[in-house]
Parts: C-alpha cells; sequence; structure tokens
C-alpha cells in the first residue's frame, strides 16, 4: 500500500489518481468503508469460478451492467 500511495503522489497533480487493490481474501466492513471514503475499488479474485468481485461500493459501481456480481460477505473483523 505504502509503494501504491508513494506512487500515486510522485504522479502530480495533473494526473488521476487511482488506487485498485485485488486481493485473494476477503476485507472486513471497516475496510470497505475505508476504501469507498479513500476513493478506492477493491476487488476479489475468485479462483474457483474465475470471476472478479467487487468488494466495496465504489467498485460495484464500475461493474458492466449486464454482468450480475456474485455475492460474497464482508470479514465480520
Amino acid at each position: 500500500m505504502q509503494r501504491l500511495n508513494g506512487l500515486a503522489a510522485a504522479a502530480g497533480d495533473d494526473v488521476p489518481k487511482r488506487l485498485i487493490v485485488i486481493t485473494t481474501s476477503g476485507i472486513s466492513r471497516p475496510a470497505a468503508s475505508f476504501a469507498d471514503s479513500a476513493k478506492a475499488f477493491v476487488f476479489f479474485v475468485d479462483r474457483s469460478a474465475d470471476k472478479l468481485v467487487a468488494l466495496n461500493t465504489r467498485a460495484q459501481e464500475t461493474l458492466l451492467p449486464h454482468t450480475k456480481p456474485a455475492d460474497r460477505e464482508l470479514e465480520p473483523w
């Protein structure tokens, strides 16, 4: 995360900054809320189904309209 944030900060104000996190595990509700407030996109890679699943609200907004996102619960911690 620090490396990604450092690269984004070095890009300058004229370049739009987007943080995209791809994980093979879940995230907690507070982490999803923080990712939304930080304008980050968090996705889960479901290797068994070969799918990319959005884990926070901002990521869900980027899904194509004709796709139905798979249901994945957030981790309780």
